[in-house]
């Protein structure tokens, strides 16, 4: 069966932004708390990242179970790398939003030194 030229279109639009997104520089947030040493702030780091990580893999996994699977099909795989993609996504903002309960907010980046000449 042939692909409607509007979804072979689609697919690939999907397909291209997938991959610009996956190579773009990662976005590493500095973080900063009023009063919390380096010692809590590794130990508040870990725990955030694992809550994120259950909570992130317990969303994919619900999304699979709801993926339907029939035979080979260029629409399932696309959707199940998708799922991944908002997987990582759905990590991300776990971990910032327990990191900002914690008490911590995202440091400002230093400002780039400007070269005289």
């Amino acid at each position: 069966m042939k692909m409607p030229r509007r979804a072979a279109v689609a697919v690939f639009t999907l397909a291209l932004a997938l991959a610009v997104g996956g190579c773009a520089t990662k976005r590493t947030l500095q973080w900063k708390h009023p009063s919390a040493d380096k010692e809590r702030f590794q130990l508040d780091s870990i725990e955030c990242r694992s809550r994120a990580r259950n909570l992130a893999e317990k969303d994919y996994q619900f999304r699979e179970v709801e993926r339907p699977r029939a035979g080979i099909d260029l629409y399932g795989r696309l959707e199940g790398d998708v799922s991944r993609f908002k997987a990582k996504k759905d990590h991300r903002a776990y971990f910032e939003s327990c990191m900002k309960y914690k008490g911590y907010r995202p440091a400002k980046p230093a400002p780039a030194a400007s070269k005289k000449t």
